[in-house]
């Protein structure tokens, strides 16, 4: 895990707008960066201010804010000897930072330390159903279990969990759709179009939540299409089906990295045949 906080523009701007809901149940952010006057803003028809970026972040994130208001009423940050993290777009955050010295008032990074446990506990959740995925895919424990490992600790997963990014949040959701397209004979999940509806809501939340998720709406309609009864119970079927489709997703979509550590285990890992 890297800093636990708020250090980029785009994650602060995203923050507002969850700030904002929670406050006043509107997406429209009512004060600008400081120093960057009018970034990640577009002004709306009724002239309010509103985000650029992809509000699924935002509105998933308002418990966990609401969270931090409640916990920081405490004032527990008063007595936390220094281990509050600073966020840099906030009351002078990057001066603070550089120059070495803690913020006069902690409370507003603590509210965004708090805020940024939201990527802890979807990186948490993406390397649980990464581990599902492989193992319907191979059949093989290990094979789960090793790649699994490699997704947590080998690819972005890790340092972008104590960000406030929304790659990893739209990481879950792209991988929770594949995982309801992949029959998996193991848990008694059966090929329906239920889970058809399901991995293309799931797919249209990633959207919403980062953009460029849309870059894999081709590629899961055609692995859709393409789930007949003649693949059902073959996962190595399925890999060299799925496979293709994911190489050239993987090389559009650098944001979600986890997804070439996916296609790599398709690979590789050859499944136990029934």
């Amino acid at each position: 895990m890297s800093y636990w906080g708020i250090r980029a523009r785009d994650s602060e701007m995203i923050f507002r707008t969850t700030q904002a809901l929670a406050t006043s149940g509107s997406f429209a952010v009512s004060q600008e960066l400081s120093f960057w006057r009018g970034f990640g803003l577009a002004t709306g028809k009724d002239g309010k201010r509103y985000s650029i970026f992809g509000p699924g972040q935002a509105v998933i994130a308002v418990p966990l804010y609401k969270l931090a208001e409640l916990v920081n009423a405490s004032q527990w940050y008063l007595h936390a000897n220094g281990l509050v993290s600073t966020s840099f777009y906030t009351n002078n955050g990057l001066r603070h930072f550089l120059s070495g010295h803690a913020p006069e008032d902690p409370a507003p990074h603590a509210s965004r330390m708090v805020a940024s446990l939201l990527n802890i506990i979807f990186a948490s959740l993406c390397v649980f159903v990464f581990f599902l995925t492989i193992k319907a895919l191979t059949r093989s424990d290990q094979a789960a279990v090793c790649t699994g490992i490699l997704f947590a600790f080998g690819s972005l997963v890790l340092p972008y969990s104590g960000t406030f990014f929304s790659e990893i949040l739209a990481t879950f959701f792209v991988l929770l759709s594949l995982y309801l397209l992949v029959p998996n004979d193991l848990s008694g999940r059966k090929h329906n179009r239920l889970y058809v509806l399901m991995s293309g809501v799931l797919l249209g939340l990633g959207t919403a939540t980062h953009i460029t998720v849309v870059l894999f709406a081709p590629f899961f309609v055609s692995i859709a299409g393409s789930r007949t009864k003649k693949l059902h119970g073959h996962p190595s079927k399925l890999r060299s089906l799925i496979c293709p489709y994911f190489q050239q997703a993987a090389e559009q979509c650098s944001h979600c990295l986890p997804i070439t550590t996916v296609c790599g285990s398709i690979v590789f890992l050859k499944p136990d045949e029934p």
